[in-house]
């Protein structure tokens, strides 16, 4: 019984986990981010984004130090160009020293790259973003689907296993968790066995006190004799 018990506390465990999971991986993402690109041709910064189903990037940016800035929104295939070199397609691109951007994006992994104009890049650029994502992430998707998915097969497990115990258990008789182990009370009747007897025992009442009572004692000594009168 003790094991079946585990299994029904960690199928429920599990459970929450995958609901959390799958709650917070259709929650909007809201961050404030800043950060440096260095100085020289080819640096670029990027952050790593992966939808199930379509999504959506909105926010803006304000360069602080450095001039303009390219930002790019690409698919996986487009950024991998990107980064050996070549003008490949994209998704959304502008350019300046602030900007905003509103992209609906399919699902899949899509990247986020901000780097030099090409008439820029020998100064270093700091900016600020805010920024907003809408959607089912990939990956906290998937471990709320595998933690339900291991929730619900543990929990058949624990109703098999429940199943199998009252099968091997006797006709009639009680679960273990359900006996009440107790001793019964002492008693004078010697035939009953495992029960120790108690021989009856006479208890004399003390006697009373007072005057005139019965087992009173002797009587209090006189007092007197009284004087004659006048």
């Amino acid at each position: 019984m003790r094991r079946s018990q585990a299994f029904s506390i960690i199928g429920g465990l599990l459970l929450i986990g995958g609901i959390f999971f799958l709650r917070g991986a259709g929650a909007p993402g809201d961050e404030n981010n800043s950060f440096s690109i260095p100085s020289g041709e080819g640096w670029f910064y990027e952050y790593e984004l992966s939808f199930v189903g379509e999504g959506r990037i909105t926010g803006s940016y304000t360069v602080q130090s450095g001039g303009a800035v390219e930002l790019f929104v690409f698919t996986k295939n487009q950024r991998d160009a990107f980064v050996e070199g070549g003008l490949p397609g994209n998704e959304f691109h502008t350019t300046g020293t602030a900007g905003a951007f509103d992209v609906r994006v399919p699902g899949g992994t899509h990247y986020l790259v901000f780097t030099h104009t090409s008439s820029n890049y020998g100064t270093g650029k700091n900016v600020d973003l805010n920024w907003q994502i809408s959607g089912y992430d990939t990956m906290a998707t998937i471990i709320g689907v595998v933690l339900l998915l291991a929730g619900i097969g543990t929990y058949v497990a624990w109703y098999k296993a429940r199943k199998r115990e009252e099968a091997e258990r006797p006709a009639g008789a009680v679960p273990a968790q359900d006996i009440v182990h107790f001793s019964a009370p002492p008693s004078a009747d010697p035939s009953r066995p495992g029960v120790s007897a108690v021989a009856p025992r006479v208890v004399t009442p003390p006697p009373l006190a007072g005057p005139g009572g019965a087992g009173a004692g002797p009587p209090p000594p006189a007092k007197g004799p009284r004087p004659p009168p006048g």
